[in-house]
């Protein structure tokens, strides 16, 4: 199998997001809690005017009017949306933050479907046994068992793109590299080590277990 392949890309990402935390929208209080972290963050100003907008643009169609160039017909369209803000944003009261609102469950849901989920990693991060040959430019033969671990916005980045080239990246960043007896043949320009990612030259073989032909 010619390295990166689609299906070892395939393997990893099931096997990461089996160990992800994955985290849905489909109720107020995961709402609210996902808009106020997108404040935290600094992604928007105000949670709950952008969580009002969602929920009028996604659930009922409506969206912040366009200038027409009429102004009384513009001022008309702009009251009556800031009508439908105001309606709406009555329910993110402090003092209505708590309430499960039965009748608006399915308005929630529907939001939280669009939206998606959101994946992390474990507090752990992910660790990455390789048990595979690796088979460098005309040198091969070289087993290459290694563990290396992801965590923080590295595991974070491994799950947003689970790629196979990736871990063998960090393997060899992290100090792998005295364990190849010669790198000589290997240009520069084509090796991860340098932040490029044409690996043409690498081919790995899954190891067989004892038994198999």
């Amino acid at each position: 199998m010619k390295f990166p392949s689609p299906e070892w890309d395939k393997l990893l990402k099931k096997k990461l997001r089996a160990k992800a935390v994955t985290i849905s929208y489909s109720t107020k209080a995961e709402l609210v809690a996902y808009y106020q972290s997108r404040k935290d963050e600094g992604e928007i100003k105000s949670w709950k005017k952008a969580l009002v907008d969602d929920i009028l643009a996604y659930k009922r169609g409506i969206l912040p009017p366009a200038r027409t160039g009429d102004k009384k017909a513009d001022k008309a369209a702009l009251a009556e949306y800031q009508r439908q803000e105001k309606n709406v944003g009555k329910r993110f009261e402090p003092k209505r933050l708590g309430e499960p609102e039965p009748k608006n469950v399915a308005e929630y849901a529907a939001l939280g479907k669009k939206l998606g989920v959101t994946r992390t990693p474990p507090p752990e991060g992910f660790k990455i046994n390789w048990n595979a040959d690796l088979c460098i430019s005309n040198k091969c033969g070289y087993i290459r068992g290694f563990t290396t671990t992801f965590t923080g916005q590295a595991a974070q980045d491994l799950l947003d793109t689970p790629k196979i080239y990736l871990v063998v990246d960090a393997y060899f960043t992290d100090g792998g590299l005295d364990v190849v007896d010669d790198l000589s043949e290997i240009n520069s320009e084509d090796s991860p080590v340098n932040g490029v990612k044409k690996v043409n030259w690498l081919r790995v073989n899954p190891r067989k277990k004892k038994g198999e032909d």
